[in-house]
């Protein structure tokens, strides 16, 4: 009788520990971007040297991010998605290419989702290609981040 109800006690063990692993698997799903649907996407802007930070932009055809000649900068892409009905930021992979100022920007040590960007005597646009899978808005898919100098 005894080894029979110690084999039910760890089914029911087993069968709880499952369960508590697939909820927090949905949540941190959800907070990585892998099942959560995003609704915008910014971009966080920090120099190269010293690491000041800019700001974060939105993306956006009319959102400008404010450059200056010479510097470099840390582009850094992330969705804004709803977790436990809060915002929460999470990283969207990417790739990036300079869209126009060719001769203005050089882009350096791209990662997952980030890039930095030499900006030369003036501004212009950067492309990001986002990584298939995420749940997005179709026109977030890919678009331009529009850097300026003031």
């Amino acid at each position: 009788m005894r080894p029979k109800f110690l084999a039910v006690a760890l089914i029911a063990l087993v069968a709880l520990g499952v369960s508590m692993l697939a909820t927090v698997g949905a949540e941190a799903a959800a907070a990585t971007g892998g099942s959560s649907h995003i609704v915008a996407l910014q971009v966080i802007v920090t120099k190269v040297v010293g690491g000041g930070n800019v700001g974060t932009f939105q993306i956006d055809p009319d959102q400008v991010v404010p450059v200056k000649p010479g510097g470099s900068y840390h582009l850094v892409l992330v969705g804004i998605t709803f977790v436990n009905k809060k915002a929460t930021q999470v990283p969207v992979n990417a790739t990036f290419s300079v869209h126009a100022g060719r001769n203005r920007l050089t882009l350096s040590n791209p990662g997952d989702n980030s890039v930095d960007v030499t900006v030369g005597k003036s501004g212009g646009l950067i492309k990001y290609v986002t990584a298939k899978g995420y749940d997005l808005r179709r026109h977030l898919a890919s678009g331009f981040i529009t850097l300026a100098v003031p």
